[in-house]
Parts: C-alpha cells; sequence; structure tokens
C-alpha cells in the first residue's frame, strides 16, 4: 500500500471511529510503526492477523 493510500486509510478510520488516536505523540520516520496490544489479547486470533499485515506493509514501504 502506498503512503498515501495508508494515510487515507488510517484518516478515514480515525473519522469513522474504527481507529482511535489515544496520543498526541507522532513518531516520524526512519523510526518505524509499534503495535501496543495488551498481553491478553496478543493471541487472539484477529489480533496476530493485524498485526501480521501492519508488519508486511511496513516491510513493502522500504
Amino acid at each position: 500500500m502506498a503512503e498515501a493510500a495508508l494515510t487515507f486509510f488510517v484518516a478515514e478510520r480515525l473519522y469513522d471511529g474504527s481507529l482511535a488516536q489515544f496520543s498526541d505523540i507522532e513518531v516520524a520516520r526512519p523510526f518505524g510503526y509499534w503495535l501496543d496490544v495488551a498481553q491478553r489479547h496478543a493471541a487472539l486470533e484477529h489480533v496476530q492477523a493485524f498485526a501480521g499485515w501492519m508488519r508486511e506493509e511496513v516491510l513493502k514501504m522500504g
């Protein structure tokens, strides 16, 4: 997914409430991205699928 498309994807989800920004802190590249998941949810199939998808997308960004 191109960076602009990813930005739009995130912006849409923030707008519709399906994604929540929990902090005003923004991390600029090249330091990367992270996903913080409560340990009690880490083994859930849909959480694992999302984390895997996120890793793949970040790797595509180079």
